[in-house]
């Protein structure tokens, strides 16, 4: 049996328009029977088992963000005087900690970079010093390394590129 099927004639699958604003955060109103409010959104004669489910489905909604809700926060805020700008204040603070994180990050991975090319072009350096004062045969290795580094460094930017602009379709 399809949710459809069982929500009431004045509901649609787009968008349920809860009764309360209570309801719309996932709570029940004081002194609200789970079990009614879950048969005002389904239609008649729905099955035990299914508004047994629906009951228990609602009680694990839960709310996750930054913030507390601002119902939650005008109770925090009766219950301890202040301690709404404390809270903003906190999240402000996280928010600041992680964009230093990410750029500390950044300046690793350009680190990261700058080091692996160096190391690529001294591979190429040293073997064309190789060409230059007889050894050839090692040249060919040291030479091969350098340019693969190089490329695979530039392939994997390229690459990144592309999943990051999929990503963001």
């Amino acid at each position: 049996m399809a949710v459809s099927d069982m929500m009431g004639p004045d509901q649609s699958d787009e968008g349920l328009k809860p009764s309360n604003e209570r309801e719309q955060g996932g709570e029940l109103a004081q002194g609200e029977d789970p079990n009614q409010v879950a048969k005002r959104w389904l239609k008649p004669g729905t099955p035990p088992e299914i508004v047994e489910r629906v009951v228990q489905i609602q009680g694990m909604m839960s709310y996750s963000g930054p913030l507390p809700r601002p119902s939650d926060m005008a109770e925090y805020e009766e219950v301890f005087s202040g301690a709404a700008d404390r809270i903003i204040g906190m999240a402000e603070k996280s928010l600041e900690l992680k964009g230093h994180v990410m750029n500390l990050e950044s300046g690793l991975q350009r680190r990261r970079v700058n080091a692996a090319t160096m190391v690529s072009l001294a591979l190429v350096g040293a073997g064309i010093l190789a060409i230059i004062y007889d050894p050839a045969w090692l040249s060919i290795p040291l030479v091969t390394s350098g340019i693969l580094t190089l490329t695979y460094r530039e392939l994997v930017k390229v690459v990144r590129a592309w999943l990051e602009s999929k990503r963001g379709d």
